[in-house]
């Protein structure tokens, strides 16, 4: 490989395009459920502060808020920005927990990607599995 290049770092972020707590939890838990059971995802939460009681089901809080975006706009705006200032070169946006079809939830997650963003592919969530 050239100097100057270096390996492509592609996240994602499940994202739920919502202010009500309850709601986007819901959603986040139904997205997470089967990875709250895994022990490779427990190794790699417990080095960031997590534990047992964090994914017991159904999900602390805590950790459903830390591993799922929700908000209005520009809060998921923010946390893709968070990701690229990490040094994300890619941000997958994975949309959650609406009542529109894929579509339209796909529509409304450009819109919170918004043009600045370095790289936004996005797809239904039922593809991200």
């Amino acid at each position: 490989a050239a100097p100057d290049r270096h390996p492509l770092l592609a996240v994602s972020m499940p994202a739920v395009l919502s202010t009500d707590p309850t709601h986007a939890r819901e959603a986040a838990r139904g997205y997470l459920a089967p990875y709250l059971r895994t022990p490779t995802y427990q190794a790699t939460w417990a080095p960031q502060g997590f534990d047992e009681t964090d994914w017991e089901a159904p999900g602390s809080d805590r950790l459903v808020d830390a591993m799922v975006a929700w908000g209005d706009a520009g809060a998921l705006h923010e946390r893709i920005a968070a990701m690229v200032a990490a040094g994300a070169d890619h941000v997958a946006v994975i949309p959650l927990g609406g009542t529109l079809p894929a579509a339209a939830s796909i529509t409304r997650a450009s819109a919170v990607a918004g043009p600045d963003t370095k790289s936004t592919r996005l797809r239904p969530a039922s593809a991200a599995t």
